[in-house]
C-alpha cells in the first residue's frame, strides 16, 4: 500500500494575511491560479500535482524577494548582504606561542625581592609623585594656553573626519561643538574639583568619535582621535571653562588637559582637599575592583595604578577616603574598605617580583587607544603599572623616555642596539622607546632582550606594496623582533628593533646597576 502525503491544513480567505495572500498569488502563478485556490480552498480542493510544484515555487520566491531587496539597496547606495563564510582564524606571531606569558618565568630567584632602588630614593620618588598627583590643585588659573586648551579645534579643522557608522562627519559637526565649546569666554569657570567615576578626557566636548579615514592602514577603530585619555576616579582636576550648555568641563588633571563629562566631577573646596591630599596614600594593585562606601552604596569600579588616601588600616582591609558628590555636585568625603591583596600603601617595594606580579595582572589585557572604553595604551599600560611604587611617569611615550637618563640607541645597528639593551639595560627600571611607542624591559631569554608592551599591531605589506597591520591588540612579552617569521611583515618599517631609538633608566642609574652589575637577573 502507497502512503498518501499529509494534507497541508486550509486557512479560510478571511483569516489570512496581505503577506500570506502575496505569496499565494505568487504561487499560483498568478491572478488566475489565485482565483482557483480562494475558490477550491474552502472545500480542501488540492490535487497532488499542485501540492508537489509548491516547494519549488517557495524557492523561487525566495529568490525572487533576496534578488528585489539586493537590488534595491544597491540603486540607493546601501551596503548589501554578504553571505557568511567560514571565518579564518588568525594565528599569533611567533613569539606569543613560543614565550611564555607569564613574567615570573624570566626571574632570578636569588634576585627577585631584591629592591631596585632603596628606601630613600623609593621616599623622593614617592614625593615626586604627590607633587604631580596633587598639582591641579594648587592652581588658581589655567596651566594651558586657550591654544592649548582648545587644540582639538584647529588639530581637525582641514581634516576629513568619520563617525562611528563609517560616514564623514557633516560640514557643521565641529562647527557646532565649536559652538558649544564657548571659546570666546575661556575661561569661565576656574574652581578644583575632584573625578567621581573613571571617565575619558576628550579633545572634545563631545563622546562621539572622531575617526581618521577607516581605509588607511592604522586608522579608524580604534583609532579615535577625540580620544585623549582615560581618568580613574579620584583623580584632582582643574577646571578652567564650561561649555555653553554646562554639560562638559574643560579639565587639567595631573598628566594632560581635554573635556570631562560634569556628570563625572564634583567640586571641592579646602576642607575637602585637606582631608584627602595626604601623605598616607594607597594605591590600587587589581582592575575590576568594585567601591563601595559605608553606606553599602556602590561608587565606582577601582582599577590599576587608582590612588586614594588611607584612612586607616585593619587586618584584612584598608579602609580609604572615596569621593562622591552631593546634589549640588559638591565633592563629599566617604569611607570605603578594599581587601588588602587589592590595593597597597604607597609606595610598593620596586623589586622584580612585585613588578611580575602586576605584569602578570596585565598581560591579555586588550589594547585601548587613549584609554578608549578604559583600556590601555603603550603609555597608560606603564603609567598604571609604575603607581603603586610611588614612581610618576607621564602619560605619552615621549615625554615618559624623557624621566630618567636617556641612551640614544639611534646610530647603532640592529645587533648593536640590542647588545646594547643587554648590557646596560636595567630589568623593569629600563624603558625602550621609539616613535609612537613605548616597552619595558625585563630581562632575557635564550640570549634575546625581552620587553612588555601593550600594542596594537605590526606593520605588514602585501607584495603589490598595500600597507596593513597584523594585530596582537592586548599587552604582552615579546622580543624586540616580534612578527619576523610573517612573510608579509614590513620590511625593515615592520621590525620593532629598527624603529627603536633610546633606551632610558627610570631609577638611579649608578646605585641600580652596583647591585646588577653581575646580570644576575639576565
Amino acid at each position: 500500500m502507497i502512503p498518501t502525503k499529509p494534507q497541508h491544513p486550509v486557512v479560510p480567505n478571511d483569516q489570512k494575511s496581505k503577506s500570506e495572500s502575496l505569496v499565494e498569488t505568487f504561487l499560483s502563478g498568478g491572478r488566475g491560479r489565485s482565483r482557483y485556490y480562494a475558490e477550491n480552498s474552502s472545500k480542501g480542493v488540492y490535487s497532488a500535482q499542485q501540492q508537489q510544484r509548491n516547494p519549488f515555487r517557495l524557492w523561487v520566491l525566495f529568490i525572487f524577494l533576496g534578488t528585489v531587496l539586493l537590488t534595491t539597496a544597491a540603486c540607493n547606495g546601501l551596503p548589501t548582504v554578504s553571505i557568511p563564510t567560514t571565518r579564518v582564524v588568525d594565528t599569533p606571531v611567533r613569539d606569543l606561542t613560543v614565550l611564555p606569558q607569564d613574567c615570573n618565568v624570566y626571574l632570578n630567584p636569588a634576585t627577585s625581592n631584591t629592591e631596585l632602588i632603596t628606601p630613600v630614593v623609593a621616599r623622593l620618588f614617592h614625593a615626586r609623585f604627590k607633587e604631580h598627583h596633587f598639582a591641579p590643585w594648587h592652581r588658581t588659573e589655567p596651566f594651558y594656553s586657550p591654544q592649548e586648551a582648545f587644540r582639538g579645534f584647529q588639530r581637525f579643522a582641514s581634516q576629513t573626519l568619520f563617525g562611528e557608522n563609517k560616514c564623514i562627519r557633516g560640514g557643521n559637526w565641529l562647527a557646532d561643538l565649536q559652538l558649544l565649546a564657548g571659546m570666546e569666554s575661556y575661561p569661565n569657570t576656574n574652581r578644583r574639583a575632584i573625578t567621581i567615576a573613571n571617565t575619558s578626557l576628550r579633545l572634545l566636548p563631545t563622546d562621539k568619535p572622531a575617526f581618521y579615514d577607516f581605509s588607511a592602514p592604522g586608522e579608524g577603530y580604534p583609532f579615535d582621535q577625540a580620544q585623549e585619555s582615560a581618568v580613574w576616579s579620584g583623580t584632582p582636576v582643574f577646571i578652567s571653562h564650561t561649555s555653553t550648555d554646562g554639560s562638559w568641563m574643560l579639565a587639567e588633571v595631573p598628566f594632560a588637559s581635554g573635556w570631562l563629562s560634569a556628570t563625572d566631577i564634583a567640586f571641592t573646596d579646602t576642607s575637602f582637599m585637606e582631608a584627602f591630599e595626604t601623605d598616607a596614600l594607597v594605591a590600587f594593585v587589581k582592575d575590576g575592583i568594585p567601591v563601595s562606601s559605608d553606606d553599602q552604596v556602590f561608587r565606582f569600579v577601582g582599577r590599576l595604578g587608582t590612588v586614594l588616601p588611607l584612612s586607616a588600616v585593619e587586618e584584612q582591609h584598608l579602609e580609604v577616603i572615596a569621593p562622591a558628590a552631593d546634589v549640588s555636585r559638591r565633592a563629599v568625603l566617604l569611607r570605603a574598605k578594599i581587601n588588602r591583596e587589592d590595593a597597597v600603601r604607597m609606595p610598593l617595594a620596586a623589586t622584580p617580583q612585585h613588578f611580575a606580579m602586576l605584569i602578570n595582572r596585565l598581560l591579555g589585557q586588550p589594547y585601548g587607544w587613549g584609554g578608549l572604553y578604559g583600556n590601555r595604551d603603550c603609555s597608560a599600560t606603564l603609567k598604571d603599572l609604575f603607581t603603586p611604587f610611588g614612581i610618576w611617569l607621564p602619560r605619552n611615550s615621549p615625554e615618559q623616555a624623557r624621566q630618567g637618563i636617556f641612551i640614544s640607541l639611534r646610530d647603532l645597528d640592529l645587533r648593536q642596539k640590542e647588545q646594547m639593551i643587554l648590557d646596560k639595560g636595567v630589568p623593569f627600571m629600563t624603558v625602550i622607546w621609539m616613535p609612537g611607542h613605548i616597552m619595558l624591559y625585563v630581562g632575557t631569554h635564550q640570549g634575546k632582550a625581552l620587553v612588555f608592551h601593550n600594542t596594537w599591531g605590526l606593520k605588514t605589506q602585501s607584495a603589490g606594496g598595500s600597507e596593513s597591520r597584523k594585530i596582537i591588540g592586548k599587552a604582552v612579552i615579546t622580543t624586540l623582533e616580534p612578527g619576523q617569521e610573517l612573510p608579509d611583515l614590513a620590511r625593515p618599517n615592520g621590525n620593532l628593533l629598527y624603529r627603536i631609538e633610546a633606551m632610558t633608566f627610570l631609577g638611579i642609574p649608578g646605585q641600580v646597576q652596583e647591585r646588577f652589575r653581575t646580570g644576575a637577573l639576565h
